[in-house]
């Protein structure tokens, strides 16, 4: 009894270590904020917001796919966006990476 006890216990604790681990943060680069947008996402339509605070919040908006939003953050920000950062992006948009930003973060595949 103290097994199954013990097993349920671990358990419940796996799912929230997993369910947390899913929850990125928003990036925030100089005065833009970059977030998942859950609904946007489930309608099959923008599912990056992209926030700046410069400017009345002109220029905010959303985006379709990372690619679509990094010339746009880079634009707002007036700024690179880092290897890593580029990398985040492609995270946050649950896409994956492409080869030129996992070799510019110097991701090594196997």
């Amino acid at each position: 009894m103290k097994n199954i006890i013990f097993s349920i216990i671990l358990l419940m604790i796996s799912f929230s270590v997993v369910h947390a681990q899913t929850e990125l943060k928003p990036l925030k680069v100089g005065n833009v904020t970059i977030s998942y947008n859950q609904e946007g996402a489930a309608n099959n339509s923008c599912i990056l917001d992209i926030n700046t605070t410069d400017n009345n919040g002109q220029g905010s908006g959303s985006a379709k796919s990372a690619s679509a939003a990094i010339p746009h953050i880079q634009k707002l920000c007036k700024c690179v966006l880092t290897p890593n950062e580029a990398l985040y992006v492609f995270r946050l948009a649950r896409e994956e990476a492409p080869d030129w930003a996992k070799r510019n973060a110097g991701v090594k595949s196997f």
